[in-house]
């Protein structure tokens, strides 16, 4: 069986584990981290099973909980919120001080409206793991912009820059905090540098006013 079947067949097993529902309706399984409470003994014997079967077909934890990850976010650029967060519960369970899996709990858990302080947990804790993308920074730049919190927002795309010079998104995020600082001259900088980079196609509009506002 191959390894991505594995997967498949162990996520079945979790999710039959796993239907007992939390407070809020929601299965278990479509919580990240399951809850982050205790387990019953169906759910541990599904984790151990799971676990037991795709390190037996040669990967190890880092390489599985990887693997999820990429699924969680095909799945979730499909439009399956509730499966992409039990692709990144199976990233969290093989390997839990994988960022990029809490990295996936918190743009799902914004895109369905859950609280702020919540989708701010699970972006805090993304960046202060090992080996997270830079797509972390930039995602939680992006949080911080929508809730106006613009300052912090520079620092984490400057982080991602730092990370990786070619981050794509992060010269956007500094125009867009800039702009709303009102800093033309450093909103024009950073729009120039994201339309260079070819994050934004169609900033042309803001970046003009923008760089207008800056000759002032």
């Amino acid at each position: 069986m191959s390894v991505l079947r594995q997967i498949v067949v162990g996520f079945c097993a979790l999710f039959a584990a796993s239907l007992a529902a939390a407070d809020d309706g929601r299965s278990l399984n479509q919580i990240p981290m399951y809850g982050d409470g205790p387990k019953s003994a169906a759910m541990k014997a599904a984790d151990q099973e799971l676990v037991k079967a795709v390190l037996a077909q040669g990967l190890t934890r880092e390489q599985a909980a990887k693997k999820s990850v990429q699924i969680g976010w095909k799945t979730f650029f499909r439009g399956d919120p509730n499966t992409a967060i039990m692709r990144f519960n199976q990233a969290w369970l093989f390997n839990p001080e994988d960022g990029n899996a809490f990295h996936g709990f918190a743009v799902v858990s914004a895109s369905v409206n859950r609280p702020a302080d919540e989708v701010e947990r699970y972006f805090r804790t993304a960046i202060s793991k090992p080996n997270v993308t830079p797509g972390a920074h930039i995602d939680y730049a992006r949080f911080l912009n929508l809730q106006e919190r613009h300052r912090e927002a520079i620092d984490l795309a400057m982080a991602a820059l730092r990370k990786t010079p070619d981050a794509k998104g992060a010269r956007t995020q500094l125009f867009y905090a800039y702009m709303a600082m009102g800093d033309a001259i450093n909103s024009c900088k950073w729009g120039r540098a994201a339309k260079k980079a070819g994050e934004r196609p169609g900033l042309q509009t803001e970046l003009m006013m923008a760089c207008r506002h800056s000759l002032y």
